[in-house]
């Protein structure tokens, strides 16, 4: 998923040249971000919720999550909040 950060909440699904990042979750503790510099990070828990409230946001149509994240919670609300999606038909 391709975000840019300087917005709140971060900005998604842009063209890679406007993007600041892409962001490839590849397990429930672990992501790829990739951008302009290489790093290796710990990210604080405010980063974390805005990065899977951006996951929430874009997704098509199902949110996936191991059974015992605890995320239900924080991702039902999400949805909640998600702004309209315009589907042209």
């Amino acid at each position: 998923m391709t975000i840019r950060t300087d917005t709140t909440p971060f900005s998604y699904n842009m063209a890679f040249g406007d993007a600041h990042s892409i962001v490839l979750p590849i397990s429930p503790r672990h992501l790829l971000a990739l951008g302009a510099g290489n790093m290796m990070a710990t990210v604080p828990r405010a980063v974390v919720d805005e990065i899977n409230a951006v996951q929430v946001f874009a997704a098509d149509r199902f949110v996936y999550m191991h059974p015992r994240s605890g995320l239900e919670t924080f991702v039902r609300a999400k949805a909640r909040q998600r702004p309209a999606v315009h589907v042209k038909r």
